[in-house]
């Protein structure tokens, strides 16, 4: 069987993981393939990776990685996350939706569905969610959906990374938000100074660091003027990166403030090559556009050796010949069927 399928590419960005091209047929099932691990390691291989748990004070509360890189006086943190995988649908407003929600959420109690329709658009774009779905479940999907899909992206075993940016990793902003009020309708927001927090953290490790205050029109310890004012504790010493970070820590415990920060506009980096999909055919191992006794042997070769033999992410999703995860049973299964044996 085959369907139609077009030219996609994965990234990690502050934004989102995925960039894509849009669609040009009906009913086009678009994949991604999988980031592993070692290509994280090698994108931050001259950064220092962090315990999530231990430095997740820094913003980060559900990241899986943690790395960091300075830049002299600037600290870059980057946050990683892997994310749900998920099928997009988009159909038009006159099928129905609540068949297709039935069918779908059949096929795997652990699926979530979200429905999005835009005011004056006549499209309704669906969302079926879950923390693995299966080549296996994407192929049943977009069997259940058909024809009526203009559109079927299907994206799994992604992750984006954030990089949040600190200026000089000890300052910190002047005031700190304590409450919120709602009155008749309005908002109040109630700040409060941080500047006795630290003058005693200051006073109390005075051979350690220095409170310092910097506003626009001053130039601080760098010679810049800052964008807003800024409290400092400069270390009274130089310290490493690691070091810095462990004053950091501690001037959390004791305060529980975190470091100035913020998000840089852009940071994507392609962690996976282009995948062509126009010519998806199930049993197509080696994407040569046929099915034949050598997309077993490709098979067999890759589940024998895969560090030699490696499919692409194209083969591997095409290989899933019965849908059940890649096995032998998918090489033998294409031998009968090219043999005629059902």
């Amino acid at each position: 069987m085959k369907s139609s399928k077009r030219l996609i590419s994965l990234a990690l960005s502050a934004v989102t993981a995925i960039s894509a091209v849009s669609a040009t047929s009906a009913n086009a099932l678009w994949y991604w393939g999988y980031i592993d691990g070692e290509l994280i390691e090698e994108e931050f291989k001259d950064s220092i990776e962090l315990d999530v748990e231990e430095y997740s004070f820094l913003r980060c509360t559900d990241c899986d990685y943690m790395y960091m890189k300075t830049y002299g006086f600037q600290t870059c943190i980057y946050e990683l996350r892997q994310l749900n995988d998920g099928i997009f649908i988009e159909v038009n407003t006159n099928v129905d939706i609540s068949d297709l929600e039935k069918e779908i959420k059949a096929l795997d109690e652990n699926i979530k569905i979200s429905i999005d329709q835009i005011e004056n658009y006549d499209t309704i774009h669906i969302t079926v969610y879950s923390e693995v779905i299966t080549s296996e479940t994407a192929k049943k999907i977009c069997e259940i959906v058909g024809d009526k899909a203009l559109s079927i992206k299907y994206k799994f075993g992604s992750c984006m990374y954030e990089e949040i940016s600190y200026d000089y990793i000890t300052g910190y902003p002047v005031n700190r938000v304590v409450d919120i009020i709602e009155k008749d309708g309005y908002r109040e927001v109630i700040h409060e100074s941080n500047e006795e927090i630290l003058t005693e953290y200051a006073e109390k490790h005075s051979d350690e660091v220095e409170f310092e205050y910097f506003y626009p029109s001053k130039e601080d310890h760098r010679g810049f003027e800052p964008w807003t004012g800024t409290y400092y504790l400069i270390p009274k010493k130089e310290l490493t990166i690691m070091e810095h970070l462990e004053l950091v820590k501690n001037i959390y415990e004791e305060t529980g403030l975190v470091p100035l920060s913020y998000s840089l506009e852009s940071a994507s980096s392609s962690l996976s090559s282009k995948v062509d999909l126009t010519n998806y055919l199930n049993g197509d191992a080696n994407c040569d556009n046929i099915q034949s006794m050598a997309d077993a042997a490709a098979i067999f070769q890759a589940i024998g050796n895969p560090d030699k033999y490696a499919l692409s992410d194209l083969g591997e999703f095409n290989a899933d010949y019965a849908c059940d995860g890649l096995t032998a049973d998918d090489a033998i299964a294409i031998q009968k069927k090219i043999a005629g044996i059902e």
